[in-house]
Formats: structure tokens, C-alpha cells, sequence
């Protein structure tokens, strides 16, 4: 452990996980036993102090390149980084590093494979200055994970910029040796001691963020992986494992969008990231012989969503339900109170949906997916993919057909309980679409989404008469009170003609034959 970081001159993949933790914990995180020492894992604490270089206009940053020279123990070591990407908080990206003499970068002591022209080309003329500073105190251990070789490191000091500091709490798993799935395990370990988050930024963007005083840059995420060819043979626990993690690469795009500060990119992001929830749940529950989801996952992934829930209701509310007919009451002077209510509850909503995905538990939970797509290979009984799916699609089947039994006098629960059942089979038949003949599917899913989306608006038409009643309890305005009961009418007046659209659609899903009985 007394060796320098990076023999010298390396070109490496560099695979992190960069976990966030709040100041009052670090103690209980330097407690953990991963920090403890061991026989054959000395813990070794280390001073380091890095400057990140860049042109006064930061060509480099702008690239996506991050130009450093590391002092440790007498010694520095320049690296080049690239952008790269992140995926559940594992930042992964290219690293050159070597020994340099001096105490500026010097690119001629880059190995081969360097982009040392590129990085050349943007200096171009321009000086290289020590915009950022991190300075910190590095914590290290070397621990195995099944396979996986980790340096474990626990980052705690300050990062200076443009004159303005910020302290730097910051747990990093990098891998040396072997698949980065074991970096999961020990990240769930910590996270039992302390609120931890996933850090979407690295040092030299937060650095950059300081200068600049903007937010700091996000890595980018690659777009979802491909599922790839299904076949009925193939082997359930790979399908779950394939199907899985373009479900969780899905949800990884969306979340962020929860937190624009764009309206309509906010509304987008807080459905579109329901929508990637349910199909992740939908997995779970599908594949659950072949790999079973631990209960902790299952909890949280309930738990997101019945925070997103609320806010995503009244994002229809206010986007959808509402300004048609609002169009058709101007000038009730009830309308202008009933929407500051509105959107006062909205915020109030949208910032409990926000808080969430930038959480803790939330961090939890995508490590528990992420481990749990990259648990050990499938169970010895675990079926092949055919069986597990029409075994799976026909159980859901049957439900779906004794949940709407006596539809025309089902209550307006039990209906929006026939939707859920909609669309369970729904996304499981997008999952296992590969499996059976085009057309069927095809014809298949438009039926099954247009009953479920058809029995969605008499939902929402509920939601919305309920929302109106207790905005108006809430606000204790009878003005207010007036304008919502006007609205509830003109929704009250729709009620036959979305009950005869539900009628047809369920009508029609009912006289399919399922692709799998084909």
C-alpha cells in the first residue's frame, strides 16, 4: 500500500463508483470494517493535493478533458482524463498517468495513446493555469469483492476555485482488477452506516462549477444497452439480466429530467420517469423464478413511486384536465385562485419528487438493480426463457380477464384496478414481443393500450374531482370553492362519453385471442 498510485507511465479504463457523504457521518464511515485493517489489507492515509489545468477559457473543460498533476508524498504525477460516461454512478473513462518533474503538465511525457495532440490543439497558444485545487486527506484500503480487486478510498478535505471553497466528503470505488459488479456489494455495505449518494460529478467539474459559478456538469450517460436477440431457449436469469439493464438505463436518462428547471421538461421527466419504475418492476415480477429480487429492491422501487404518484397527478391535473376546461369558464373569478393553489400544491410536490431521486434511498436503490442484474448466474431450476414467458403472460392474462368480469357495473375503483392489470400485461408482452409473431403483438398491444389509456382518462377524471375537492378544503375560499365546483360539473358532464369509450376498448381487448395461443 506504500506504493505510488500508477506505476510509471500507465494508460488505463479507469471504473469508479463515486459515492457523496454528509459531514456528520464520516466517522461512522471510517468505523466501517471495510476501513479496518487487516493482515493482508493495510489501511494507508495519504495528503493530496491536486491542480487541474486548463486555457482562462477552459478549452479542455469544454472538450471534456481534465489535465491534472498530483502531488503526493514528494512526488507528482500528471494524468490526462477524458469525459467518459456514467452509468449508476460508476464514471467510466480513459486515464493516462505518469511521473512528471515539475509542477506544471509537461504533454511530452504522455504515454502512446495519449490524446496528446488533441489536447495539444485546444491549448493551442493559450497559457495553462491551475484554475481548481482539490486538497484532501485520502483514506485508502485495498479490498476483493467476489472477483473484483477495489481500492477503496475515502476523500476528505476542500476544493478551491475563482477565490470561492467547498468541503470534499467524498467515498470512491475504483476497480483494479476483475468485472465492475463487485463494486456494488461494498457500496451497499457503506450505505448501511451512512446517507450516501451517488455523485453524478467529478472533482474537476465541481472545481469548474466553483470558477464558473454555474451548476457543475454532469457526466453523460450512454444511451441504454440493446436488449439483443430473444429466443425461447435462451436462459431466463440472461433475458432478466438483458431486459433489466436497458430498463435501469432507461430510468437513468429520465430521472435527470425531473430536475430541470424547465416546466415542461420537469412534468415530462416526472412521467417518463414513473414509466421506466413500472417496467423495472415489471421485470422484477416477471422474471422473479429465475432471479429473485431481494425485498429491500421491491421496497424502494414502491416507495419511488408512490412519492412520484401525487405529483404526477396533479402535473394532469394542471397540464391536461384542466385548460380545456378552464377555456370554457373565463373570467370565473374562482378559475385565477383555484390555479395559484394549484400550482403552489405542484411545487410543493414536484420538490418532494425531486428531493427523492437525488436521496439516499434512492442511491440504494439503484445499486440493489444494478447488483442485482449482475448477481451470479441463474438458479439451477430456472426455466428457459419460452416457458417462464407464456407461463408468465397467460397468469397475467387470466387476471387481467376476472379483473373486468361485469365491467358496465364495476365501481370506478375496481376499473382503475382492470388498468393496472392492462397494464402489467402490457409491459410484460413489450418485454417478450420478440417471442411470438409480429402482428398479433402488434394488434395486441394497440387493444391493450387503447383500454388503457381510455380507462386512464376516466382515472384521472376521479383523481380530478377529488384534487378539486381538496384544493378547495384546502384553501378555505369559497371563490375558490365556487370556480371548482363549476369544473367538477363540466368533468361530471364527460362521464358518458369516456364511459362508452371504456366500454369499447375493454370490449375489443376481450374478443382478443393472445399471441401466445396462436
Amino acid at each position: 500500500m506504500d506504493a505510488p498510485l500508477a506505476s510509471p507511465t500507465t494508460a488505463t479504463t479507469e471504473t469508479e463508483l463515486k459515492l457523496c457523504c454528509p459531514p456528520d457521518y464520516l466517522a461512522a464511515l471510517l468505523a466501517h470494517p471495510l476501513f479496518s485493517p487487516e493482515p493482508d489489507a493495510p489501511v494507508a492515509t495519504r495528503r493530496l493535493v491536486t491542480r487541474y489545468f486548463d486555457t482562462p477559457a477552459g478549452a479542455l473543460g469544454r472538450a471534456g478533458y481534465a489535465l491534472r498533476v498530483r502531488e503526493e508524498e514528494g512526488q507528482r504525477w500528471q494524468a490526462i482524463k477524458t469525459q467518459g460516461h456514467a452509468v449508476a454512478g460508476v464514471h467510466v473513462r480513459g486515464e493516462w498517468e505518469g511521473p512528471v518533474s515539475g509542477e506544471t503538465p509537461d504533454l511530452a511525457c504522455l504515454p502512446p495513446g495519449a490524446p496528446t495532440a488533441a489536447v495539444t490543439a485546444l491549448i493551442a497558444d493559450a497559457p495553462l493555469l491551475p484554475l481548481v485545487v482539490t486538497d484532501f486527506q485520502r483514506t485508502l484500503k485495498t479490498v476483493r469483492s467476489g472477483t473484483t480487486l477495489v481500492e477503496l478510498a475515502l476523500d476528505v478535505g476542500e476544493i478551491r476555485a475563482g477565490g470561492r471553497c467547498e468541503p470534499l466528503l467524498e467515498v470512491e470505488l475504483e476497480v483494479k482488477a476483475g468485472p465492475p459488479s463487485g463494486l456494488f456489494p461494498l457500496a451497499l455495505a457503506l450505505c448501511e452506516v451512512a446517507p450516501l449518494t451517488v455523485s453524478p460529478h467529478t472533482k474537476a467539474d465541481r472545481g469548474a462549477a466553483l470558477l464558473t459559478g454555474q451548476p457543475p456538469r454532469r457526466v453523460p450517460a450512454p444511451p441504454p444497452p440493446p436488449v439483443g436477440p430473444l429466443g425461447a431457449g435462451l436462459g431466463a436469469a440472461e433475458a432478466a439480466r438483458r431486459i433489466g439493464a436497458n430498463a435501469l438505463g432507461q430510468l437513468l436518462a429520465q430521472a435527470p429530467r425531473l430536475l430541470s428547471d424547465d416546466e415542461v421538461e420537469a412534468v415530462a421527466g416526472v412521467h417518463q420517469t414513473r414509466v421506466a419504475l413500472r417496467r423495472l418492476r415489471s421485470v422484477l415480477t416477471l422474471f422473479g423464478p429465475a432471479r429473485p429480487a431481494p425485498a429491500a429492491l421491491v421496497a424502494d422501487l414502491r416507495w419511488v413511486m408512490g412519492v412520484l404518484g401525487p405529483a404526477r397527478d396533479l402535473d394532469v391535473f394542471l397540464t391536461e384536465i384542466l385548460p380545456p376546461l378552464a377555456a370554457r369558464l373565463e373570467g370565473d373569478p374562482g378559475l385565477a385562485s383555484l390555479l395559484e393553489q394549484g400550482r403552489r400544491e405542484q411545487h410543493a410536490l414536484r420538490a418532494a419528487a425531486q428531493a427523492a431521486v437525488c436521496g439516499p434511498r434512492f442511491t440504494t436503490l439503484i445499486l440493489r438493480l444494478s447488483h442485482w442484474l449482475d448477481a451470479p448466474g441463474p438458479l439451477p431450476s430456472a426455466p428457459a426463457l419460452g416457458a417462464l414467458a407464456e407461463a408468465a403472460l397467460e397468469r397475467r392474462w387470466r387476471r387481467m380477464r376476472r379483473a373486468g368480469r361485469g365491467f358496465d357495473t364495476l365501481p370506478d375503483p375496481a376499473r382503475h384496478a382492470l388498468r393496472v392489470r392492462i397494464k402489467k400485461i402490457r409491459y410484460a408482452l413489450e418485454v417478450l414481443a420478440p417471442l411470438y409473431a409480429e402482428r398479433p403483438v402488434r394488434d395486441t398491444l394497440r387493444a391493450l393500450k387503447d383500454a388503457q389509456e381510455a380507462l386512464g382518462q376516466a382515472n384521472d377524471a376521479a383523481v380530478a374531482r377529488h384534487r378539486l375537492g381538496h384544493l378547495a378544503l384546502l384553501s378555505g375560499d369559497p371563490v375558490l370553492a365556487f370556480g371548482a365546483g363549476r369544473i367538477a360539473g363540466l368533468l361530471e358532464g364527460q362521464r358518458d362519453s369516456v364511459d362508452l369509450r371504456a366500454r369499447e376498448t375493454w370490449a375489443t381487448v376481450r374478443r382478443l385471442t393472445p399471441p401466445w395461443d396462436d
